[in-house]
């Protein structure tokens, strides 16, 4: 585990993400989408649902549900560090396929 954990950035992505325009947010697990969950209620006095997607990504399939969206896509740190090594790598390759169509 890195020893950046608990610095901070997560609030600052939630703070980061666009106020009406709406975006993805990816996380490593159930545990952390409640955690995001809140910090967006919190931090961003919106309810979640209205702007924005909190997607688990725990497998390749997961990342197939961001295809054909063109929403900006905020990856949280932890999902780097912690999701299953075929969930990061499947969202990498996407994320790298999405960078070369713009």
């Amino acid at each position: 585990m890195s020893d950046k954990r608990g610095s901070g950035r997560t609030k600052k992505m939630v703070m980061s993400l666009p106020d009406n325009s709406g975006a993805f947010v990816i996380v490593h697990s159930r545990a952390m989408w409640v955690y995001v969950d809140r910090m967006i209620r919190d931090l961003k006095k919106s309810p979640p649902e209205r702007h924005f997607r909190i997607l688990v990504v725990d497998s390749p399939f997961d990342v197939d549900r961001l295809r054909g969206h063109s929403l900006p896509i905020f990856v949280d740190h932890a999902f780097w560090e912690l999701a299953r090594p075929v969930a990061r790598e499947a969202l990498a390759e996407f994320l790298a396929s999405r960078a070369g169509r713009i």
